[in-house]
């Protein structure tokens, strides 16, 4: 970040998807497990509901799970065998050809005001913040909202969000948090190069120089170490390198499909 100075107003508070070709029939989407890909777990861990139905396509077996409320199916499409599940199994068991696993999808919808976008082609919505918080407390409101700080590890949910705050809508004394930050062994770096920094999932931040001011991320004095979203005095609206205890605007995100189980528990 450019000087010493928080440039963000006032510190004050204020895996594989498909949807089934019946849709007048079935409304859920699944999501294939391949890690149960040739396994079913043993009989007795899993409490499935239906042992041996046969039906002719996976998408016949996915209805049959809408129907009964399950959380997902084992489907063999050599043998048609369809088995429901109450639960996702934790346990990928022995061995047995063809089976392959799908869990139930939850469609969550993006509510329409002025502070959320649709991203429709990762089915992600934004929810831009009104109030200001450190980066720790905005990422703890983002889990608490079943959400998470926006993670922008895509090249099209990156050109998307700059070119919503290019788009002139917003307030240039205003900041956003996101949700990538420096490792606590990285801190000590004077000048971190961007690949330093990791976004909530894992990933790692990669620099696009259209979306970051010439000089960033620059660490003033070792001690920035969350990236937000702020309006440059001459490069307009980047990416840029902040102190974590500063209080920004941030943005949270969530998919409008998630799976039933990570909802349950915490996950996303």
């Amino acid at each position: 970040m450019m000087g010493k100075t928080f440039p963000c107003g006032s510190f004050i508070l204020t895996n594989f998807l498909f949807f089934l070709p019946l849709g007048i029939m079935a409304t859920a989407m699944w999501a294939r497990e391949s890690q149960f890909d040739d396994k079913l777990p043993p009989f007795d861990i899993y409490n499935m509901w239906n042992s041996s139905e046969r039906v002719h396509f996976t998408g016949a077996c996915a209805i049959l799970c809408e129907k009964t409320a399950c959380a997902g199916f084992f489907y063999n499409a050599e043998s048609k065998e369809c088995i429901l599940t109450k639960a996702v199994p934790l346990l990928a068991g022995i061995y047995a050809s063809g089976f392959r696993y799908y869990s139930k999808m939850q469609f969550r919808a993006c509510p329409a005001n002025a502070n959320n976008l649709l991203h429709e082609q990762s089915g992600t919505c934004f929810m831009l913040s009104d109030n200001r918080q450190t980066w720790v407390k905005a990422k703890d409101t983002c889990q608490q909202e079943n959400a998470r700080l926006a993670v922008l590890d895509t090249t099209d949910k990156e050109d998307f969000l700059i070119e919503f705050f290019r788009s002139g809508n917003l307030s240039t004394a205003d900041c956003y948090f996101i949700g990538a930050h420096r490792p606590y062994d990285k801190w000590n770096t004077t000048l971190p190069p961007a690949h330093d920094y990791i976004w909530l999932n894992g990933n790692p931040v990669v620099k696009s120089p259209q979306h970051w001011a010439g000089s960033e991320p620059n660490n003033i004095n070792t001690r920035e170490n969350v990236i937000f979203i702020w309006h440059h005095p001459t490069d307009g609206w980047t990416f840029g390198d902040v102190r974590e205890w500063d209080r920004s605007r941030y943005i949270c995100e969530f998919s409008l499909y998630e799976n039933i189980n990570a909802l349950a528990s915490g996950g996303m």
